[in-house]
């Protein structure tokens, strides 16, 4: 019995959001609008990431951990603050149901994205080490492409800008995600690579690369 409630849950997540769905969330819809903009594309200027296109465990999980105090308790995460106080309340049902939204969406650039964190990343002789750099230190969890890893519950990088990539980074580095009061298995690994294991100029290198990868797959650049 067990194994076919999780099965059947298993495909409910995975099925298409009926319109129906869609229209009684349109008011959860409506507010995450204000940061991370009408069609899901985040907003550089305000630090809201990309949504469009995000794996929906994914979301789901963060959206989980905002409304449970897992993530964004830190009193120097200011968006996580944000987050938490606007997923009091979220039912489990009402979740899931925002994530699959989001996830099917198609990935779309936020307003203001650098095109090149460092101008040196163009060079093609530096992509492709940077690509090296990524695929080593970053692709076995998040894709070698920043496709992200469902198994791995890995996000999707590809769709995400260097500021925030940046951001993040330096907040499982000082411990405000993946602290021990976290139990979410995944940051507390985010918060060892880039506490104890990651070299600055290596995670700043494999940033710029996927980042600029994601920038001109839209089609975005110039």
């Amino acid at each position: 019995m067990r194994t076919l409630t999780l099965l059947g849950l298993s495909l409910l997540a995975c099925s298409p959001l009926l319109a129906e769905d869609a229209a009684e969330l349109d008011p959860l819809i409506s507010a995450c609008a204000g940061c991370h903009g009408g069609h899901g594309e985040g907003s550089a200027e305000l630090g809201a990431p990309a949504l469009a296109g995000q794996l929906s465990q994914y979301l789901a999980r963060q959206l989980s951990g905002f409304r449970d105090g897992r993530r964004g308790g830190h009193p120097a995460d200011l968006g996580g603050g944000t987050m938490s106080g606007a997923s009091v309340g979220m039912s489990d049902e009402q979740i899931q149901a925002l994530s699959s939204y989001y996830a099917q969406l198609p990935a779309l650039t936020s307003t203001g994205r650098e095109a090149a964190p460092d101008p040196d990343s163009l060079k093609p002789g530096r992509r492709a080490e940077d690509g090296e750099i990524y695929r080593e230190v970053c692709g076995h969890c998040h894709g070698q492409d920043g496709e992200g890893y469902p198994a791995m519950g890995a996000p999707r990088l590809d769709i995400l800008d260097a500021a925030y990539l940046r951001r993040q980074m330096d907040s499982y580095a000082s411990g405000q995600r993946g602290s021990e009061r976290d139990d979410d298995l995944q940051s507390v690994w985010m918060h060892d690579v880039a506490a104890h294991d990651g070299d600055r100029e290596i995670l700043q290198r494999a940033i710029d690369y996927i980042a600029v990868d994601g920038y001109r797959d839209t089609g975005a650049g110039p």
